[in-house]
């Protein structure tokens, strides 16, 4: 699994509670898949208290993505609601859930920034 994908689960694990998520109880399966398998990541949130473990059990949500897409979504450099609504991965049950754990992933970096307007004097 990548580096990415670990430290991001490692880091919700390590947190046990997290503020952004205070209104959420649900549990979220993520398929990870590779060329030859699949990494299985089962997260369990109570009001915000979080609890990861590597096993493979039914879940409110199940998501199946690929590693490298995965990847770019928990470094921030894609969003994962524009990205299932585009059929790169797919989600079974509530995708709800989704939307709630979207609250702790990075932001995509902006396409452009935006710059003030040049004042000009008027003669």
């Amino acid at each position: 699994m990548s580096d990415a994908c670990v430290e991001f689960f490692r880091r919700l694990e390590s947190q046990g509670h997290e503020p952004l998520l205070a209104d959420v109880t649900g549990t979220m399966r993520f398929d990870v898949l590779y060329e030859s398998r699949t990494e299985i990541w089962f997260i369990s949130i109570t009001s915000g208290d979080v609890v990861v473990r590597r096993e493979e059990r039914s879940a409110d949500c199940i998501i199946r993505i690929g590693h490298e897409l995965l990847d770019q979504i928990v470094r921030g450099e894609a969003n994962a609601d524009a990205r299932w609504l585009r059929n790169e991965f797919t989600i079974q049950g509530n995708p709800t859930l989704l939307d709630y754990l979207q609250r702790i992933f990075p932001d995509p970096p902006r396409s452009h920034e935006t710059l003030p307007a040049k004042m000009t004097k008027r003669r």
